[in-house]
């Protein structure tokens, strides 16, 4: 999570209205929560990154490049070539509510088009993406953090972020189930049969093969706006636990919100974890036995009993769950039984495959957040 609550921007009130006195742009401006992100930026810059303050100019006017364009760059950080100054990076600020979602990238990517420069990036001051364009291969590579001002300069020292690429079985692998679950492990454990160990690496295939993306679909419910691949996370829960491993990242809209939803499966369980603005856990652990994936014909179906804890509180009677799950989704829900889906897996599955049960699974973690709020105000 990329914070800058640490920056503190002095304000200064002219009749009962708030400014900031933007020393870049050497002049007031009005206090809004775009600005304040866009002041605390630069301050990262100046102060973090080592940027000098010459070299930095903020609402760049793009028609300095560009005859008649009327676009402005929010920080543009320049570099001096044959004495002449250069757009090194470009940085698109939003207020903390709006998500970094492809709207924003493709405002960033207008910018690029004409300043050319060798780094973009954006962040709404709780989030920041950013990426390297590579020249040889006319592309942008996403980098773990912005990198010193020198070591730009010097196009050295960057972390580049390499998705998380899943290789599968091979069909005759499923014939040697001792070496299914030494590859697998620990994403699958002892606790099941030999038959629903193989559908659960069937559906671990699925999940974590990102040949197809899973994106601008979904039900009544939620929108997935963009599939961002595996990545390596970590995730805590109500109990204090950590839990590492590989998660599928989706960008969720849900009720005009945005949340990052990570997708996993590890030790037995398929973990479902929620970020936005103010939160960061496992909303759903769900262990994975005969009870809960239980054999139909042609197929699995995945139950869960509602069962949920909230932090100090401890356990959430499971009739509170239920009923609020049949008032916001019922179709989930039947004799008393969360039912996320039904899972008809062969070994060349991709994750549109399963679309239906990925809805469901977001939507029941979701829920499940509300119904934590609504029993800690009470």
């Amino acid at each position: 999570m990329f914070n800058l609550d640490k920056y503190k921007i002095d304000k200064i009130k002219i009749k009962g209205e708030e400014f900031i006195d933007c020393k870049s742009r050497k002049k007031l401006i009005k206090v809004t929560p775009e600005e304040e992100v866009r002041q605390k930026v630069i301050e990262f810059l100046q102060k973090e990154i080592n940027v000098p303050e010459k070299m930095l100019e903020v609402e760049f006017p793009l028609s300095r490049i560009e005859s008649g364009n009327k676009l402005r760059a929010d920080i543009v950080v320049f570099e001096e070539i044959d004495n002449k100054k250069t757009p090194l990076l470009v940085i698109e600020c939003k207020e903390p509510k709006i998500p970094l979602c492809n709207g924003v990238y493709e405002q960033l990517r207008e910018y690029d088009e004409v300043l050319e420069p060798k780094y973009i990036a954006m962040t709404n001051g709780i989030d920041i993406y950013i990426e390297k364009y590579k020249e040889d291969d006319n592309e942008f590579l996403k980098l773990e953090k912005i990198p010193k001002y020198s070591d730009m300069l010097l196009n050295k020292g960057q972390e580049i972020i390499k998705e998380q690429k899943w290789i599968r079985c091979n069909e005759e692998d499923y014939n040697d189930i001792e070496f299914l679950l030494e590859c697998y492990y620990p994403l699958i454990t002892e606790h099941i049969d030999d038959k629903e160990k193989i559908e659960i690496i069937k559906f671990i295939d699925s999940l974590y093969d990102t040949s197809v993306r899973l994106e601008n679909c979904g039900n009544d419910l939620i929108y997935i706006e963009k599939d961002n691949g595996n990545l390596n996370k970590s995730f805590g829960n109500s109990s204090g636990d950590g839990w590492n491993g590989l998660y599928r990242i989706f960008l969720v809209k849900y009720k005009e919100n945005y949340y990052t939803i990570s997708l996993g499966i590890n030790f037995g369980y398929i973990l479902v974890g929620i970020e936005d603005n103010t939160i960061k856990h496992h909303s759903l652990q769900l262990r994975l036995t005969k009870s809960t994936f239980k054999k139909i014909k042609n197929g699995y179906q995945v139950i869960h009993s509602g069962r949920m804890t909230v932090g100090n509180k401890g356990s959430v009677k499971n009739q509170i769950v239920l009923d609020y799950i049949k008032e916001k989704c019922p179709r989930i829900l039947n004799d008393n039984r969360i039912i996320l889906g039904d899972l008809k897996l062969d070994k060349d599955s991709k994750i549109t495959d399963i679309k239906d049960f990925i809805f469901n699974l977001i939507e029941y973690s979701l829920l499940r957040d509300e119904i934590r709020e609504i029993e800690k105000q009470s």
